[in-house]
C-alpha cells in the first residue's frame, strides 16, 4: 500500500467511519487493474486511493481528505483563519510532493558520484 492510500485510511479510520478496505496489487499486473478501474468508474484516472462515499467517487488523497473533512465537520477547522492554515499546509506538502522525485534524484547522483559510494553500490 501506497502512502497516500494509507493517510486515507488512517483519516477514517480516526474519524469512526466504516469502510471496506479493497487493496489491489501494484505489480505487473497494476496497467491491467488500473484501466479496470477507469473502466468500471472505480477511479477516473486509473490510480488509488479511490473512495466512494455515499454514491460519489473520490480519487486523490488530499481531495479525498479535504471533502471527508467538510462532510465530517473535523479536521477543518471552525474559523476562516483556522481554515486558511489548513488549506496552506496541504498546499505546502502538494508543492513539497511534485518536487520530491526531482531532488531525490539530484541526491541519487551526488551521493552516487562518490567514489567510495559507487564502489559500494556496484560491487559483486
Amino acid at each position: 500500500m501506497d502512502a497516500m492510500t494509507m493517510r486515507a485510511l488512517l483519516f477514517l479510520r480516526d474519524a469512526g467511519t466504516e469502510f471496506e478496505d479493497v487493496r489491489y496489487p501494484f505489480d505487473d499486473s497494476w496497467a491491467a487493474t488500473s484501466a479496470w478501474l477507469r473502466e468500471k468508474g472505480i477511479s477516473r484516472t486509473g490510480r488509488v486511493p479511490a473512495l466512494e462515499y455515499h454514491g460519489t467517487i473520490l480519487t486523490e488523497h488530499i481531495p479525498i481528505l479535504r471533502y471527508l473533512a467538510w462532510e465530517l465537520g473535523e479536521y477543518d477547522g471552525r474559523t476562516s483563519p483556522e481554515k486558511y492554515i489548513v488549506d496552506a499546509v496541504a498546499g505546502i506538502y502538494v508543492d513539497w510532493r511534485a518536487k520530491l522525485p526531482e531532488t531525490l534524484k539530484k541526491f541519487r547522483e551526488a551521493f552516487e558520484s562518490r567514489p567510495r559510494v559507487k564502489e559500494y553500490l556496484h560491487a559483486s
